[in-house]
């Protein structure tokens, strides 16, 4: 299998080299073989946590690599299948940090999974020329942000081939927060939350994304207050709306307002109206008669 790794070179060289060397050592050295393979599995996930802001440390120490899988998992950022090939190679690698060597077979089917999972990474997170192509090709799309969040919970994979690299404008948000980012020249991040348009009286879904905006626009930036209803367009890329412009709609909108309208009619009517009505028919009928 030499050179199977080469197609990670331009994106994640270092991924590229330690697959390169695992793929060396296979048939030479079993313990070296899979060291290579470990390193491979740390900076796959180590990358996937940096790019969906994921926090390696909790208190000043390293947090689990169970935890950090479970994390991308629940946030629907990597597949059931993508899941289970780290956990897996997880476990192996756990097995060779205590030095338990791994066999020659084991670590062919260890090559197969991390490359498996270098393909999966360049797709979402490489720039891969075929889905730039393809995403070029598409016109420009205008979707609600919970149409759009569903089709992650649907198929994360499918609807990241789908959106990634595409130029969006997303409806449906109200602004939660402002923050200053740490990313780039992008100067701060707005945290949006979706407006549902169906709410029950019991729980309604709402999802939250960030939009991260170019510093030319932090003074625009600082006028906006959390509540506000909002439009925003950019390139979307791992679940988050890069390269922003916006469009703010006022005030935040009570999404509740119409149902306390019609509750305070009814009240009204019945309660009021309808009982005052009465008193005055009787009123006539009794007046009426004399």
């Amino acid at each position: 299998m030499p050179g199977s790794f080469d197609f990670m070179r331009s994106k994640f060289p270092e991924i590229s080299d330690d697959g390169q060397k695992a793929e060396n050592y296979l048939f030479t050295d079993n313990a070296a073989c899979m060291f290579y393979i470990s390193r491979v599995f740390d900076n796959i996930l180590k990358t996937l946590c940096t790019l969906n802001n994921i926090n390696l440390k909790s208190e000043g120490r390293d947090r689990n690599l169970s935890e950090l899988i479970d994390e991308l998992k629940q946030k629907k950022i990597i597949s059931g299948k993508i899941t289970r090939i780290l956990h897996s190679m997880r476990i192996f690698r756990n097995k060779n940090a205590h030095n338990e060597d791994t066999s020659q077979k084991e670590n062919i089917m260890l090559l197969k999974q991390a490359k498996t999972l270098c393909e999966w990474l360049m797709k979402n997170y490489g720039g891969n020329k075929s889905i730039i192509t393809e995403n070029a090709n598409l016109s420009h799309v205008t979707i609600s942000i919970t149409d759009l969040m569903n089709e992650y919970e649907q198929d994360s994979i499918s609807a990241g081939k789908k959106y990634n690299g595409r130029h969006m404008t997303i409806t449906g948000w109200r602004v939660l927060k402002v923050r200053r980012s740490q990313e780039g020249e992008n100067a701060f991040v707005v945290t949006l939350l979706s407006s549902p348009e169906n709410v029950s009286a019991v729980m309604s879904t709402v999802h939250k994304v960030d939009c991260y905006f170019p510093s030319r626009l932090e003074e625009r930036l600082k006028t906006l207050t959390p509540g506000k209803n909002f439009t925003a367009t950019g390139t979307w890329h791992g679940q988050k709306l890069k390269n922003c412009t916006w469009k703010s709609e006022g005030k935040k909108r009570n999404i509740f307002s119409r149902k306390k309208y019609d509750d305070a009619k009814s009240w009204y009517v019945n309660k009021i109206f309808l009982p005052l009505l009465i008193i005055a028919v009787i009123l006539a009928i009794l007046f009426g008669n004399r």
